[in-house]
């Protein structure tokens, strides 16, 4: 294989205009070989091939630009697969997005196909959507296959792909380097068969010898890099790693989170997380967190024929769960290891398993030094192995907690002379560096309690070891990945989380009878409702707020799962047999994808008290989980409506003895045909004397998550009560935000500079930054609602704007997330060239101008308008007063966009500068579906005459805008 160089001859694609830069421009300049850049014009440009395009030698395809994914979008129209190396070929891919892509049915990547024993690197780039199923074959990637060749991946992204083995890379017998990259999403499915599903978004088989006879050893590294999300139907949740003797991997500073691996055919699930075999494995500096395995290995699952040694690892809060009853199933919560391990400075706590193991299912043989094993659980009825599965050799300075259970001869405990007591551990968070650990209580015995023999230089998040971490003199290694400093600990930029569908921002601010705003550190008010901290919630308390109908509360914890609870709980004492509690959630501000926040029946305050709860969280949407009697595990009956967030949403816990049963409805004022069960009816042995109300758990301790609860019923006591108009607030950027029936959330740059939203009677005022509409990424203000149909407009009338910059952009649009990266169609006036229609037609990729209409200069007042009617888009605008159907003129031509069924719409302002605020007010703001979306018929209201006045003598109204449905 040849190594990459510099290449002299450059091949340019287009000549300055989007009409230049084709398909065929494009092949020919790969022919050619050298490097190929792009000039297409001043705007990103997407090029959509009809068959793969052949890499025949050396090769530079550098799409320009810095940002992620480059200016270039190459699209295999979901028809066919991008790129194909010809054997011994070199390929370098650079800036560019490649997505679409679809394998023809031989295997071998849905992106581009390395062939044999060639060279791919690839270079801030991104690969969405590529799909290497089509053939079922074994080595069907999802994006990127190599054939004993090697790859490289450095700063870029894969999303969204699937494939047979590696939803993102496949790579067989060749070195892979990944560095500093991310993995979201992506997944692999077995077809049927016994060898297929491994490796949800890596998936590697051998580093060289094997099929190199006479080569030197292979290594393969990855680091530096984040996988969360993905799904594997065999092995490998995140990533399905093998070798071969005396091949070598190393995983190194690594985020491993929410991972997921499901049973194929023969029943195998193995590793949540990270699958390794066949060879030496040495796993340095990871977080492997929340992942589920439905077999064994929640965390991570070593293969007998492996070797592994790992240090500084934090594995926490995985599962093992046995969904097929097979006597096999529900191993090693956090660790399944068929070979022998050497753990050093590891933190193995909160994990849990269905049957033996929670923290460790190992095989004799293994060694344990520096570390902590704590708080692991298991299911099985003798209460044994929750720690860990078999006694390993002690290299001194390990803590476990609990010890083996002393009335079971059977249970044992990790190692023969290890320290029984508590860690008095913090909860997974950011604790500076790259990583989230688990921190220790400064009078945890876990500080200075390792052996300076075994002890790295440095803990996970690369701070100095030893540290005299409580001030009593001693530098002495702490147990565990995390070394305590006597400095107050640092905080840092969370670790990257999986782009949500939807992420309010906190509830808007409004009075309370004494003057107090809805905010987290607002002055806290009960009104007749009791709350408490429960759990591990009480290491940051937090805040409950009522006012009249409403309750707005935000708590932290770590979770509301497995045998004990952490949540902010806001209730009533209740008795007796029938009981109905009802209210609608109106507002959420989650801090993590599995935020919880609902309604609960609870026989107690206590942890580990029995419940019933109906919730919201953004990766699940509305769910059912209970707790049957105290200090049992949790259960899970699944999910109902869209699978993300539809805010406000009304839910509901009816108990009709020891049966409770679930349901929500997204109508405005539900009748008993609205209302949809969330799973089936449940047993839960309430007392005679329970408690029911409302909650938040953050699902991280050290930050709030916030809800707003409002027509709130207990028994079918307290109808809903229309909120009362009240003097209007001025339309100033300095003053609350009050969102009314809308969310509204900086994305993007404009969060550096957060907006404000005011929402009252017809108008909806709004200031945002941001730096820009375009590109791969936006910054904006956006203020909008979810949508739920295929036929779908919103329009508003932009009556005054406040313009910064020439290129200050205004207007309404349908978005299908808040994420930066969103795809969406917009309609906007901007002073430079009036009204204009754009559009970013998939997540991540460039964004297209389609051209203006009307003046030159804007027109203010002017009506803006899109209309999505089944995948096609329209973008109108009117400067009638009250425009009919003929008065609306269209901007650009129709658009196919594909949305997801939850989608959203709504209004938006990005200033072009992220250091300054530009200000839209738009009126009488309609969101129609179903058929009157077609025609819709709108008119003005009156503008807006608010008085300014004093904050602190302002209230607030709640303007419902009018939706119209099918």
């Amino acid at each position: 294989m040849a190594t990459l160089s510099v290449l002299a001859n450059t091949n340019i694609v287009g000549n300055g205009t989007p009409g230049s830069c084709t398909e065929n421009a494009l092949r020919t300049a790969v022919q050619r070989g050298g490097t190929v850049t792009f000039s297409c014009g001043s705007n990103p440009h997407t090029i959509t091939v009809s068959d793969d395009i052949v890499v025949s030698t050396t090769t530079i395809i550098d799409g320009g630009g810095t940002q992620q994914g480059g200016r270039i979008t190459i699209s295999g129209g979901n028809r066919t697969r991008v790129f194909r190396m010809e054997n011994q070929k070199n390929l370098t891919v650079r800036n560019l997005t490649i997505r679409d892509g679809k394998e023809p049915g031989f295997g071998s990547g849905g992106a581009i196909n390395g062939g044999w024993r060639g060279e791919l690197v690839i270079e801030n780039s991104i690969f969405d959507n590529n799909d290497g199923r089509a053939g079922n074959h074994e080595q069907g990637a999802g994006a990127v296959f190599m054939d004993i060749g090697n790859i490289t991946v450095r700063n870029s992204l894969f999303t969204n792909n699937k494939g047979i083995n590696g939803g993102g890379v496949h790579i067989v017998g060749g070195k892979l380097l990944i560095e500093r990259s991310t993995f979201i999403n992506n997944q692999t499915e077995s077809g049927g068969s016994s060898i297929h599903g491994n490796g949800g978004g890596v998936y590697t088989d051998g580093a060289g010898t094997k099929f190199n006879p006479g080569q030197p050893a292979g290594n393969s590294t990855i680091r530096d890099s984040v996988f969360i999300g993905n799904r594997a139907e065999k092995t490998g949740g995140a990533m399905h790693l093998w070798g071969y003797e005396p091949d070598r991997f190393l995983v190194e500073n690594v985020v491993v989170e929410d991972n997921l691996v499901v049973r194929n055919r023969d029943g195998l699930a193995e590793g949540g997380g990270i699958y390794i075999g066949g060879t030496t494995f040495e796993l340095r500096n990871i977080t492997i967190n929340n992942n589920t395995s439905r077999y064994q290995g929640g965390g991570l699952y070593i293969h007998p024929a492996s070797r592994a040694t790992m240090t500084n690892m934090t594995i926490t809060d995985n599962r093992a769960v046995d969904d097929k009853p097979d006597g096999f199933g529900g191993l090693g919560g956090g660790i399944a290891g068929g070979a022998p391990i050497t753990c050093t400075n590891c933190t193995i706590a909160r994990n849990h398993a269905e049957e033996h193991g929670g923290g460790i299912y190992n095989v004799p043989g293994s060694r344990l030094v520096n570390s902590v094993v704590a708080y692991n659980t298991s299911d099985n009825p003798w209460g044994i192995f929750e720690n860990c599965r078999t006694t390993m050799t002690d290299g001194g300075g390990n803590i476990q907690y609990p010890g083996r259970n002393s009335n079971s001869q059977s249970d044992r405990n990790c190692t023969d002379s290890i320290r029984i007591v508590d860690p008095k551990l913090e909860e997974l968070r950011n604790n500076g560096g790259v990583l989230q650990t688990i921190g220790l209580q400064i009078d945890s015995p876990a500080i200075d309690n390792g052996t300076g023999s075994g002890c790295p230089s440095i803990d996970a998040r690369g701070v100095s070891r030893p540290q005299d971490g409580n001030g009593d003199g001693r530098s002495t290694c702490d147990s565990g990945s995390f070394e305590r400093t006597q400095a107050a600990q640092p905080t840092a930029t969370r670790t990257p989380q999986p782009t949500a569908t939807r992420t309010n921002q906190p509830a808007s601010p409004t009075p309370t009878s004494g003057g107090g705003a809805l905010t987290c550190n607002g002055t806290q008010q009960g009104g007749p409702w009791s709350m408490i901290d429960i759990g591990s919630a009480a290491s940051r308390p937090g805040t409950t707020i009522v006012n009249g109908g409403t309750v707005f509360l935000c708590g932290s914890g770590t979770q509301l799962w497995s045998t004990n609870d952490g949540l902010r709980y806001v209730y009533q004492n209740a008795t007796g047999s029938n009981y109905t509690i009802v209210a609608r959630l109106t507002d959420m501000d989650t801090v993590h994808p599995l935020t919880k926040i609902g309604l609960m029946l609870r026989g107690s305050t206590g942890a580990n008290a029995q419940h019933f709860s109906v919730m919201m969280t953004e990766s699940n949407a509305v769910r059912v989980q209970w707790r049957s009697t105290t200090n049992a595990s949790s259960s899970d009956g699944g999910g109902a409506g869209p699978n993300v967030p539809v805010i406000p949403t009304w839910l509901r816990i009816v108990k009709n003895g020891d049966t409770l049963q679930a349901a929500y409805s997204v109508a405005s004022n539900p009748g008993s045909n609205d209302w949809v069960n969330v799973g089936a009816p449940q047993r839960v042995e309430l007392p005679v004397n329970y408690l029911a109300g409302m909650f938040a758990s953050s699902r991280d301790s050290g930050q709030l998550a916030s809800a707003t609860f409002t027509s709130i019923s207990l028994s079918g006591s307290g109808a809903p009560t229309a909120t009362p108009t009240a003097p209007p607030l001025a339309l100033e950027c300095g003053n609350p935000s009050v969102n009314g029936a809308w969310s509204s959330t900086d994305i993007g740059t404009a969060s550096s500079l957060p907006g404000t939203t005011i929402s009252q009677r017809s108008t909806v005022f709004i200031c945002g930054a941001g730096n820009q509409v375009w590109s791969t990424s936006d910054g904006l203000r956006y203020v909008y609602q979810n949508v739920q149909n295929d036929i779908v407009t919103i329009v508003a009338r932009v009556i005054d704007w406040e313009t910064p910059e020439r290129y200050t952009k205004v207007g309404v649009m349908i978005r299908s997330s808040v994420a930066s990266v969103s795809a969406h169609f917009s309609v906007m006036v901007t002073r430079e060239d009036g009204v204009r229609v754009q559009w970013r037609s998939s997540t991540g990729g460039i964004s297209t101008d389609g051209g203006s209409a009307g003046p030159s200069q804007p027109v203010i007042p002017t009506w803006l308008r899109v209309t999505r009617n089944n995948g096609q888009l329209q973008a109108y605008y009117s400067t009638a007063s009250a425009p009919g159907t003929n008065d609306w003129v269209a901007v650009g031509q129709p658009v196919s966009i594909s949305f997801p069924t939850v989608a959203t719409a709504g209004m938006f302002v990005s200033s072009r500068n992220a250091s300054k605020l530009a200000s839209g007010t738009f009126t009488s703001p309609i969101i129609f579906q179903g058929s009157a979306a077609l025609n819709p018929i709108v008119s003005a209201e009156d503008e807006p005459t608010a008085t300014p006045m004093p904050i602190d003598q302002a209230e607030f109204s709640v303007y419902m805008p009018y939706v119209k449905r099918r």
